[in-house]
């Protein structure tokens, strides 16, 4: 019966929902957009499924995001079935005769999608409301389809577009993070004047290198990223030889320019270069555990054994352990990716961060060394001042309250989540200012999707030849 049913739902043109999985739906409404591109009609109910008792229901997104991303209007259609009477129930012995279901066009004209003018003006949205009993029909103009405009926040990004944000959202941070290095907090111009190019009298940071520059935590995390699709997961020797590569040759860095590395991170490369295994180069002292491993880490999400728990914590430990030995930074790498990896999958930035923290905690018992680092990176209570400095700790930390995984006191509730802000503010923290950001963007560019991250700062990122070959591999 189940392949009869797929075989009819093929034929006819259906196209399958997954409504167990965000992820899977979204990769639905990717199908639904290539049929649009392509000149065809898609139907879909407003409210992500029909109505069993016919009230209308709350609307749902995905028929704006088609909108908006093909450019197509809108075209309300009710279809509506007639009441099938017991009387002719009863004599159908239990195959109800009914009449053929009614479809009726609105008259009214097809609903463009537009943009809110006004407040908030740079977030695309639509002014269609579903009617009753409606389910929205995009109906192709003859007109030639529309780059796709800019992702707003409240829509949930595909698949594609969160990996891209990942990505971008680490480097644009990183970026924009650069000319602030080594300031105090107080030194920090204030966050609307915080752009790429520092605002006239501030004294910046690494004068000689051009705005829009990633540093080494950019630069590192697409040398993991390419060891990655190259090896099919991760290697730590290749991993190793490639961040060597990074420091003597300028491997990702743009302009093949190294201008940035930190100090435990240099030692363990040296040591790679004498001879001594990556797996252990990593220094394992407890005053060795800066933000080093914890900036790169990011692409072990999109590895192709992410999905499984154990081998992500795995993975985390090996890669953060070629420079960053000691637990503890260990242990930050795996919770980190955990979190983000449930972001990947859809789940908001709180709910992914506490299921992240159960699942890490189901795997360690109570009163183990990993549980015990765990609850100094990030104890239950969450009361800490964020500081943007170098220590490990104190950029998961920062990560986890700008982006709203864990709530500060007078914190607005349920506010959408910002990239703009997240890293403006991230950078206002001082000091380690482009690991600060870096960290922390590339969790709110997986949250908005790379059309999340303003226009300006990703015309402005250099250096964008060295990533896309290695973002068209990852689809």
């Amino acid at each position: 019966m189940g392949q009869a049913k797929r075989a009819f739902f093929e034929g006819v043109g259906a196209i399958p929902v997954d409504r167990e999985s965000s992820r899977a739906a979204q990769e639905s409404l990717d199908v639904a957009l290539a049929a649009l591109r392509a000149g065809k009609a898609f139907g879909i109910y407003p409210e992500g499924t029909r109505s069993r008792d016919g009230r209308l229901y709350r609307g749902r997104t995905g028929v704006a995001w088609l909108a908006l991303t093909a450019g197509v209007p809108v075209v309300p259609v009710a279809c509506a079935a007639p009441k099938t009477s017991s009387r002719s129930a009863r004599r159908s012995r239990g195959w109800p005769r009914s009449r053929s279901p009614s479809v009726r066009r609105s008259t009214r004209s097809p609903t463009p999608v537009c943009r809110r003018a006004g407040p908030g003006a740079s977030s695309p949205t639509t002014s269609w409301t579903p009617s009753r009993r409606s389910a929205a029909k995009i109906a192709l103009t003859n007109t030639t389809p529309r780059p796709a405009p800019p992702m707003p926040t409240d829509l949930i990004p595909s698949s594609t577009d969160r990996i891209r944000g990942g990505i971008y959202g680490l480097l644009v941070a990183d970026a924009l993070g650069v000319p602030y290095e080594f300031h105090d907090a107080s030194e920090i111009p204030p966050l609307h004047a915080i752009e790429m190019t520092p605002p006239p009298g501030f004294h910046r940071a690494h004068g000689g290198v051009p705005t829009g520059t990633w540093s080494d935590d950019g630069a590192q995390a697409l040398v993991l990223l390419e060891s990655l699709i190259r090896c099919r997961g991760l290697a730590v020797d290749d991993l190793g030889y490639g961040l060597l590569a990074w420091l003597d040759q300028g491997r990702y860095a743009v302009d093949s320019r190294v201008f940035d590395v930190g100090i435990q991170t240099n030692q363990a490369l040296s040591r790679i270069r004498s001879g001594q295994p990556a797996a252990t180069a990593g220094a394992t002292d407890a005053r060795a555990n800066g933000n080093g491993s914890l900036m790169r880490v990011l692409p072990l999400i999109f590895g192709p054994h992410a999905a499984d728990d154990a081998q992500l914590i795995k993975d985390a430990f090996a890669q953060s352990a070629v420079t960053h030995g000691h637990l503890r930074s260990q242990v930050a790498c795996a919770v980190y990716c955990l979190w983000a990896r449930r972001i990947l999958d859809g789940a908001a930035v709180d709910r992914a961060w506490q299921d992240a923290r159960e699942a890490f905690e189901n795997r360690y018992a109570a009163g183990s060394p990993e549980r015990a680092e765990l609850d100094v990176l990030v104890p239950a209570d969450g009361q800490w001042a964020d500081r943007g400095t170098g220590y490990v700790v104190d950029s998961l930390r920062a990560a986890l309250t700008l982006t709203g995984a864990i709530a500060r006191p007078g914190s607005p509730a349920e506010q959408p989540l910002d990239y703009e802000t997240v890293v403006r503010r991230a950078i206002a923290l001082g000091d380690d200012t482009d690991t600060t950001a870096c960290i922390a963007g590339g969790i709110a560019g997986l949250v908005v999707g790379e059309h999340g991250i303003p226009q300006r700062w990703r015309d402005a990122l250099r250096g964008r030849d060295l990533v896309e070959p290695l973002l068209a591999t990852l689809g």
